[in-house]
């Protein structure tokens, strides 16, 4: 779940993406404009700043939702203040909530804990996973800055400049398959330029480990963007999807 804002919002971007699948609590499609209520009953929508005093809407715990960044398939991500730290970061939490399926709490925490085993300049840092009164979440490095996805909305980027930032995203996914982690959902909206222009791979809602039984989907069931995704992948053949997988999308990128 990864959400976009799209060329004409230059603001931070932390989202979540409506792909079939997922979130990825960093990006969000305008066209999605996903709407969620406060605990006060104001509708929210993606960019929508949380008041004080919005009947305890601004408060998660040890985190102040700040913002409203945007929702996915399965997750909600905020902007928010993690209180204790006195730090900014992007709260991604379940959609469904206290509602969530034991599959979807699953595919949650290994979204999470797929992020948490990366230590790389070129991937967002997971911060804390916990659960507050039911309700699963994980905070996040809040990034500010853009996605790739708006970075190039206007016209690719000259060729010296496009190779060089995705050798530096291309280093951080090897960093990942060293550690037995495939993303399977590269893209533009995935990946987020910080103030320099330094890449950060975000969006894990549909990584896969090589190692261990972490897959919760079913044979012939196609996963991420499909101007991105591998033949493999377009194919819904479960089996064969691995490290190439995420090489074919760097390529197409």
């Amino acid at each position: 779940d990864s959400v976009d804002r799209g060329a004409a919002d230059p603001r931070p971007t932390n989202a979540v993406d409506d792909a079939p699948s997922t979130l990825a609590a960093n990006h969000l499609d305008d066209h999605i404009a996903p709407r969620r209520r406060s605990a006060a009953g104001e509708t929210l929508a993606a960019g929508d700043t949380i008041k004080p005093g919005q009947a305890q809407a601004n408060q998660f715990g040890d985190y102040e939702l700040l913002e409203l960044l945007g929702r996915g398939g399965m997750g909600v991500v905020y902007k928010a203040r993690q209180t204790k730290l006195n730090r900014l970061v992007a709260l991604k939490t379940i959609l469904a909530g206290t509602l969530a399926s034991p599959d979807d709490v699953r595919r949650f925490h290994t979204e999470a804990e797929a992020a948490a085993s990366l230590d790389h300049v070129g991937i967002t840092p997971v911060y804390e996973v916990g659960e507050e009164s039911g309700q699963h979440y994980y905070s996040m490095a809040y990034i500010e800055g853009q996605s790739l996805a708006a970075k190039v909305a206007a016209g690719p980027l000259p060729p010296k400049e496009a190779a060089e930032l995705m050798q530096r995203v291309a280093l951080a996914i090897a960093h990942a398959h060293s550690k037995g982690v495939v993303h399977r959902d590269l893209k533009p909206a995935n990946t987020l330029l910080d103030r320099n222009g330094e890449p950060k791979v975000t969006d894990f809602g549909l990584a896969k480990t090589l190692t261990g039984d972490s897959e919760l989907t079913e044979t012939g069931q196609v996963l991420g963007a499909p101007s991105f995704v591998s033949p493999e992948q377009a194919a819904g053949r479960r089996d064969e999807i691995g490290p190439r997988s995420d090489v074919y999308a760097l390529g197409a990128i």
